[in-house]
C-alpha cells in the first residue's frame, strides 16, 4: 500500500517536450517501464497551456477539480466531470483559463511500457544535450540532409526511452468521453453498511474502472485488492483512517492486487476511485 498527501508533495515542473503552463504534484506511481506503470498526479495549468493534436499509447483519466479545460473547439470539461482519454484516440489540449485536474496516466491494453515523468524529463535533457534535435510547441524537430523533419515530441522521447518503434492501437472511440458525474446515482453496497458506490464506467480489456465511494460517519469497508484488483483512491471530502494512517482531503491511496485493507470514515466522506488495469506478469 502507498499513501501520499497532497499538502506534503512539492510541485514538479513541465516534463520538457511540451511548452510551459503546466505543473504537477506526483502522488503515486507504478512499476517503471512496464505495462503496470502509472502516474497519479494533480495537474495545474494556466490559461496559456495548449498542445498540438495528438494521441497516446496509454490511457488517461482526468477528473477536473477546479476550473475547466478544453480539448477541442467544441469539447470542454468542467469542474466535477471525469474524462476518459483512450489510447489511440486523437485529441488536443486547449486551456480554458486556470484549472486543476486529478490525472491518471497508465499503460493500457496495447501493453506499451509507460514511461514516468522523471524518466521523460531525463530523456529530454539527454536529447537536448546531445544535439539530437529541438523541442518546440510539443513538436520534436531534427534535420536530415538539410531538411527539417517534425514529429510529435512524446513519440520521439518514448522511442528513445524504450528503444522501440512506437505504434498505436486502432481507436476504440472517436473522441474522449466526458462523464457528467452528478447524473450518476449512488447505490448501496451489500455487506458494507453506510457505504454507497457510484460507478461511471469500465473500459477496455484490462477493465480500467472509474467511480466514487460515499461513507457515512463511522462506516467501514474493506478494500480488497485480492478479489477486485489494484485500486487508486483520492479523498475528496471528510476524514478517515486506513491501516493506521490518517486520511483527509487530498490523500491518495494505492491498494495493490495482493492486499486487503479497511478504510474507516471518522466523518462523512466522499472518495474518487480508479480500478487500475488488470496486472500483467512481468
Amino acid at each position: 500500500m502507498q499513501v501520499a498527501h497532497l499538502n506534503k508533495v512539492e510541485w514538479f515542473g513541465q516534463v520538457g517536450h511540451r511548452e510551459g503552463g503546466v505543473d504537477f504534484k506526483r502522488l503515486l506511481q507504478g512499476e517503471e517501464m512496464t505495462p503496470n506503470n502509472f502516474e497519479f498526479n494533480l495537474a495545474r495549468v494556466d490559461e496559456s497551456y495548449t498542445t498540438p493534436r495528438h494521441r497516446h499509447n496509454f490511457d488517461q483519466v482526468r477528473f477536473v477539480f477546479e476550473g475547466s479545460f478544453g480539448f477541442s473547439r467544441d469539447q470542454t470539461q468542467n469542474a466535477g466531470t471525469v474524462g476518459y482519454f483512450p489510447e489511440g484516440t486523437y485529441y488536443q489540449q486547449m486551456a480554458d483559463g486556470p484549472s486543476q485536474t486529478v490525472l491518471l496516466q497508465c499503460a493500457s491494453a496495447s501493453l506499451a511500457p509507460y514511461v514516468s515523468f522523471p524518466k521523460l524529463r531525463q530523456i529530454v535533457a539527454n536529447m537536448i544535450d546531445n544535439g539530437t534535435g529541438e523541442f518546440n510547441n510539443g513538436v520534436f524537430t531534427t534535420v536530415n540532409d538539410g531538411k527539417k523533419v517534425n514529429r510529435d515530441g512524446y513519440e520521439a522521447i518514448w522511442e528513445q526511452a524504450t528503444g522501440q518503434k512506437i505504434s498505436y492501437p486502432r481507436p476504440r472511440f472517436d473522441n474522449p468521453i466526458i462523464m457528467q458525474t452528478d447524473n450518476f446515482q449512488y447505490l448501496d453496497i451489500a455487506g458494507a453498511a453506510g457505504v454507497q458506490r457510484k460507478v461511471l464506467g469500465s473500459f477496455g480489456e484490462r477493465r480500467l474502472t472509474i467511480g466514487f465511494l460515499r461513507f457515512d460517519a463511522g462506516a467501514t469497508m474493506e478494500l480488497d485488492g485480492k478479489n477486485s484488483g489494484a485500486h487508486l483512491f483520492y479523498v475528496l471530502t471528510g476524514e478517515g483512517e486506513i491501516k493506521g494512517q490518517p486520511c483527509e482531503p487530498g490523500s491518495a491511496i494505492h491498494i495493490t492486487d495482493d492486499e486487503a485493507v479497511s478504510f474507516s470514515a471518522r466523518t462523512a466522506s466522499e472518495i474518487y476511485y480508479l480500478r487500475l488495469p488488470s496486472r500483467i506478469p512481468t
